[in-house]
């Protein structure tokens, strides 16, 4: 019997916090719908929509046939720091052209959901999606495809403002929009239902040096003594983009002190991003690693170590937010500017996670006291579990490679 999907719906192609916010929409709406949904999603990012149903994976070698790289390419596309009277030019009409669409999607709702969720589907979506999802083709392929698979299903082109809890258009009020996701994400958060993937050491080194072919022995060697280290291991998610979304860039003061002090004190100490906050620190206690891991891999990794430090406003901090991790608090999170205010963190802290805060100390300066407050953390948590317990029972989801 040929399998059976109400709704197949899409990655954004947009920030990777978008499909965070996504799959908490999902969480929510299958409190109330039993609806059977399937998102077409990169396989980098397909874990981070566990409340799907399935996942149609688009694989590196599928993305290349349609002209797609790294994922960072797409991230970088249309994020140029160009300020010539062309490109100023450029980005009024589009402006111009964005409030006439949603002008247009708004008057449509008036004649209900249904026609509003059709003129959305027509006219709104950002140029990453059109470029590197519509206009190559590759939307096209992908519903062929599951058509052979499932026959008869609801396509929904997803992306901003859209709400799948509710199945409707929100507000086209960008701060309306982050408050509503921010908290569906702190519902779910505060529910347990966050994102976990431990994995037997080994097979988590092998995967992640496999998943990194052009590291340098050295690096294929810290990494294989940080995964099978007992303790005392930190990992850093650091973010350096050159011209996107620079304010949110990490801080090299203070993760290069962080950093200093720890390796100071004999712990271990990972740098990962992507791309990467370079700290020029020599120490054989210390790697830094520019990755495209799929976050499943990155996560893992996390959950291997005691720790991981991040800024709270970088758009990945959500997806972190909402695992089974300890986070190191170095700044304030994104969310906070919000009214109301939303702290993730004071979610985690509700389901049972326990993190680490040391803005104090980063404000200060005051690494030499940053770093003896995790290592304090790191000793106490070793001998008590700091992780909530999983939750028993979570449903298979079916990946259908495309």
């Amino acid at each position: 019997m040929r399998d059976t999907m109400d709704y197949v719906i899409n990655f954004d192609f947009e920030e990777v916090n978008s499909a965070v916010f996504r799959n908490a929409q999902l969480y929510l709406r299958k409190k109330v719908k039993s609806d059977k949904v399937c998102v077409i999603v990169p396989a980098q990012f397909a874990f981070l929509f566990k409340n799907a149903d399935a996942v149609a994976v688009l694989g590196r070698k599928l993305l290349k046939e349609f002209g797609i790289g790294e994922y960072r390419e797409v991230l970088n596309y249309g994020c140029s720091s160009d300020t010539a009277p062309a490109g100023r030019v450029r980005r009024k009409i589009q402006y111009t052209l964005r409030r006439i669409q949603n002008a247009i999607i708004d008057k449509s709702k008036l004649f209900g959901d249904k026609v509003s969720i059709f003129v959305y589907g027509k006219l709104y979506y950002s140029g990453r999606q059109r470029k590197f999802f519509i206009d190559n083709g590759l939307e096209k392929y992908c519903l062929k495809s599951l058509a052979r698979r499932y026959g008869q299903f609801k396509y929904v082109r997803v992306a901003d403002y859209f709400d799948f809890t509710r199945m409707k258009i929100a507000d086209l009020d960008l701060y309306k929009h982050f408050s509503l996701n921010f908290s569906y994400l702190e519902t779910m958060i505060k529910e347990g239902d966050l994102y976990s993937n431990r994995m037997n050491k080994q097979k988590l080194s092998d995967a992640a040096v496999a998943q990194l072919p052009l590291l340098s022995e050295a690096q294929k060697r810290f990494l294989s003594d940080f995964v099978s280290a007992g303790t005392e291991k930190v990992i850093l998610r650091t973010r350096n983009f050159p011209n996107k979304a620079t304010a949110h860039n990490s801080s090299p003061e203070v993760f290069c002190g962080l950093a200093k002090a720890l390796v100071f004190r004999k712990v271990r100490v990972l740098n990962l991003g992507c791309p990467l906050l370079e700290l020029d620190i020599q120490s054989e206690l210390y790697c830094e690693i520019d990755h495209n891991l799929p976050f499943e891999l990155e996560l893992a990794l996390c959950q291997c170590a005691d720790a991981a430090a991040m800024t709270g406003g970088a758009g990945l901090f959500t997806a972190f937010a909402a695992s089974r991790i300890r986070i190191i608090q170095v700044d304030d999170e994104w969310s906070e500017l919000l009214s109301p205010p939303i702290r993730l963190l004071t979610a985690r802290a509700a389901a049972g996670q326990k993190d680490m805060d040391i803005r104090k100390y980063a404000a200060a300066e005051d690494f030499e006291g940053a770093a003896d407050q995790v290592l304090g953390c790191i000793k106490t948590f070793s001998s008590a579990s700091g992780f909530a317990p999983e939750r028993a029972g979570a449903p298979v989801q079916a990946a259908i490679e495309l």
